[in-house]
């Protein structure tokens, strides 16, 4: 029995690095990946490695994750395909970066609507956090599974901290 089991995963930058790498994990661990990228050969690359382990994946491409609009749209079709949705991993990303003191007001909104979009289209968890909640973040850090993650924060708030 795999950690997601049963449950409905999107991913964003499926065509390859953390994103393919992503897909394919949590597929072997359960989940029914929905999976989007703008680079339609390698996504459908990612899709193929995955249903040859035996996961499950459906590839949405096209989306333009900075038009909110579409966003909303790729979230709310595979909700309605899947019957709802469990876990938004926000993989993919542009970004302009550079020293903040130069960086143009364009380019840093640029750099925080792509972040957002994606999150705003998929909400909050909806319930306040539970001692459990934090618990089950210490017990991954406390495994080998967190090996290499080491001097960092981790917010645990059910995506209500997503700055806007």
């Amino acid at each position: 029995m795999g950690r997601l089991d049963g449950k409905i995963a999107l991913i964003t930058g499926v065509a390859g690095g953390i994103g393919r790498a992503a897909a394919q994990l949590f597929a072997r661990e359960g989940a029914r990946v929905v999976g989007c990228d703008l680079k339609l050969d390698e996504t459908n690359e990612t899709a193929r490695m995955v249903t040859e382990e035996s996961g499950e994946m459906v590839v949405m491409t096209g989306v333009d994750l900075g038009d909110e609009a579409a966003a909303r749209a790729w979230v709310n079709e595979a909700a309605e395909v899947f019957g709802g949705i469990d876990i938004v991993y926000n993989n993919a990303g542009a970004f302009r970066i550079g020293p903040i003191d130069q960086m143009s007001g364009d380019d840093w909104r640029f750099t925080m609507r792509m972040e957002v979009d994606i999150m705003g289209a998929a909400n909050p968890m909806g319930r306040t956090g539970e001692p459990m909640d934090i618990a089950k973040v210490a017990l991954f850090l406390a495994s080998d599974d967190a090996f290499y993650v080491n001097a960092t924060s981790i917010v645990v708030d059910g995506g209500q901290n997503v700055v806007v």
